[in-house]
């Protein structure tokens, strides 16, 4: 049985692949959401900046 596998009354039960699928989005998004707020602007004025011309 693989590691992520419980043995429950003798019968081996694994986790569905989609649980740890939204673990790992959700440990890899939830950085980036908590660090956007305070660096927008720097992507606002960088946007702005770009779209000038001359």
């Amino acid at each position: 049985a693989s590691g992520n596998a419980a043995q429950v009354g003798g019968a081996i039960i694994a986790p569905p692949l989609e649980t740890a699928k939204m673990a790992m989005t959700c440990l890899t998004v939830l950085p980036i959401a908590i660090l956007y707020p305070f660096l927008q602007r720097f992507f606002v004025k960088g946007i702005i900046v770009g779209s000038v011309k001359g």
